[in-house]
């Protein structure tokens, strides 16, 4: 599973609600995202925003930080991300 900036635009426009998403999401949208890709940016933005508030552990933050590093393929991904710690 990757996180593309496609997939990160839909979340964004659904200001990061999955009820948004399902009620009122384009097929097109649901071909390119699945909810396990909804559910994997959500979980990375709550995991990243530990990590800032220094609230995990070294060993953590390195697992956190490689599944990270995983699925983002590129750094505009990665800081797009990194940029909606505390938004969403």
């Amino acid at each position: 599973m990757k996180i593309t900036k496609d997939k990160l635009k839909i979340y964004k426009k659904y200001s990061g609600n999955i009820g948004s998403w399902a009620r009122l999401g384009k097929r097109k949208e649901y071909e390119l995202m699945s909810d396990d890709d909804w559910h994997l940016i959500g979980e990375l933005i709550q995991e990243l925003e530990l990590i800032e508030k220094g609230l995990v552990s070294e060993h953590y933050k390195d697992r956190i930080l490689s599944k990270f590093d995983a699925v983002c393929p590129d750094e505009s991904t990665k800081q797009e991300l990194k940029n909606w710690v505390g938004k969403y």
